[in-house]
């Protein structure tokens, strides 16, 4: 990663994040409350589910 022309760590380089706008929020917290809800139905199954693969 490059910065100015000049190499630099991308782990430890501070990088601008453009906020959401207020529609994304919306829709970001619209999908987290929908998928948070699932999980938690999940979470109150009183058994245990074994995974096969």
């Amino acid at each position: 990663m490059h910065i100015n022309d000049q190499p630099v760590d991308p782990a430890t380089t501070a990088l601008p994040s453009p906020g959401l706008s207020a529609a994304q929020r919306v829709a970001f917290h619209t999908a987290y409350n929908k998928l948070s809800a699932n999980l938690k139905l999940l979470r109150d199954i009183p058994v245990n589910v074994a995974q096969l693969d």
